[in-house]
């Protein structure tokens, strides 16, 4: 069963060693077979350049990275907020650093889901269908010097 599954083709040899065959578990488990070329980094320019020529989509786009923004900004603050209310309660320091892990995770997570409601409802990004405008972008850039 083992050399079913670590073998690439059908009569193909046993890996040698521990790390060929574990090598071969993981390239039969996740293989990677996606060889398309990396698209280049883009700029504030280039996706300006793309809403001038698409401004539906640009639009939308817009509407999307700002609430990404929004989102990240709750994420932080809940953080940052839930950790220092937690330190100011009275214990030791373990207990001080402990229930600043765990407050400002929980309010992390609860600042992370909230701000997501706020950009969502303010913004409509429920309007938007987010992979259809980021692959519209994507698609666009592979033509216009992404490659």
């Amino acid at each position: 069963m083992l050399c079913a599954i670590a073998s690439t083709s059908p009569g193909a040899a046993m890996p040698a060693t521990a790390g060929q065959f574990g090598e071969a578990i993981l390239n039969k488990m996740f293989p990677l077979s996606d060889t398309s070329p990396r698209l280049k980094a883009w700029t504030k320019a280039d996706i300006e350049k793309f809403c001038k020529e698409n401004p539906q989509a640009g639009a939308d786009l817009k509407k999307l990275r700002t609430g990404g923004v929004i989102t990240g900004l709750g994420l932080v603050g809940g953080l940052g907020g839930g950790a220092a209310f937690w330190a100011s309660r009275p214990g030791t320091l373990n207990g001080k650093l402990m229930s600043m892990l765990i407050g400002g995770l929980s309010c992390g997570v609860l600042g992370f889901l909230s701000s997501t409601s706020v950009a969502s409802l303010s913004l409509g990004l429920y309007k938007i269908e987010g992979t259809k405008v980021n692959q519209q972008y994507l698609d666009w850039w592979a033509k216009n010097g992404g490659l």
